[in-house]
């Protein structure tokens, strides 16, 4: 985790850093401008706004992982080699994404799917909520996505499609088990870093907030823009350095590739 950190505050890492920043801040930009140009903010822009961050959050895993791939790998960062390659693998990227989402909420939606058909068919009570078994499954669905995290790394670096990238992650995580614990940090650290920015978004609601001045709110936001672009940047640097140390230890990587993040 320390190394991760290391990268991070490396050269390469700091500018993946800005660049997902100056991604993050557009809305916002484009929303100021048209506040000083006296226009009202048409309606589709939320759902606009909200399609942006998708694209934008998946776009910055491309860049960030093969850029942490080039420092890692080779001791050297080209940001326009990095962003080549995230143009290039982001439609695979996608399609990992919305596979590894469908097979982590499929226990989910057979949940509901045979709770509704036993309220309809009067064995359950229309008031029932199954509570311990979605926190039991809750907790066999995250052990699970430890499985399948490194599939995103995979699929930029290997150049892998998305069935085969997650079929690989699954198999190097099982062969060195002890290992795929440590990817918990990653989801750990998502979790830290989305928490605070998600207590600002929900500031708005408190009528407190009228007594905030532009300032404060400036500085909210940036610390808003801050977390959100360290916590989408923090955990692809973890899972290409867990990646490359699985691939050195099982022999399936070149002198070059020497990562030795978690050892």
């Amino acid at each position: 985790m320390g190394q991760a950190f290391a990268v991070l505050a490396s050269r390469a890492g700091i500018q993946l850093l800005l660049f997902a920043l100056f991604l993050y801040e557009l809305p916002t930009l484009a929303w100021q401008i048209s506040k000083w140009a006296g226009s009202e903010t048409p309606r589709w822009s939320y759902a606009a706004t909200g399609v942006y961050a998708f694209v934008i959050l998946t776009f910055n895993l491309c860049l960030t992982v093969a850029g942490t791939n080039q420092y890692l790998s080779g001791g050297r960062f080209v940001f326009t080699e990095s962003l080549q390659r995230a143009t290039r693998r982001f439609l695979p990227m996608l399609g990992t994404l919305f596979l590894v989402s469908l097979l982590l909420s499929l226990p989910y939606i057979t949940i509901a799917i045979v709770g509704a058909l036993a309220v309809l068919a009067g064995l359950l009570p229309l008031s029932f909520y199954p509570y311990g078994v979605l926190v039991a499954v809750g907790l066999g669905v995250f052990l699970v996505a430890v499985r399948f995290l490194i599939s995103t790394a995979i699929c930029v670096i290997e150049n892998s499609g998305p069935i085969t990238s997650i079929k690989r992650s699954f198999r190097l995580t099982k062969t060195h088990p002890w290992r795929a614990w440590r990817v918990h940090i990653v989801v750990l650290a998502a979790l830290l870093f989305f928490a605070a920015p998600l207590l600002i978004l929900l500031l708005p609601l408190s009528p407190s907030l009228d007594r905030w001045s532009d300032a404060h709110w400036y500085v909210s936001h940036l610390v808003f823009i801050f977390l959100c672009a360290a916590g989408s940047t923090l955990p692809p640097i973890i899972n290409t350095a867990l990646l490359l140390n699985l691939r050195r230890t099982t022999g399936q990587v070149n002198a070059r590739e020497i990562a030795t993040v978690f050892e």
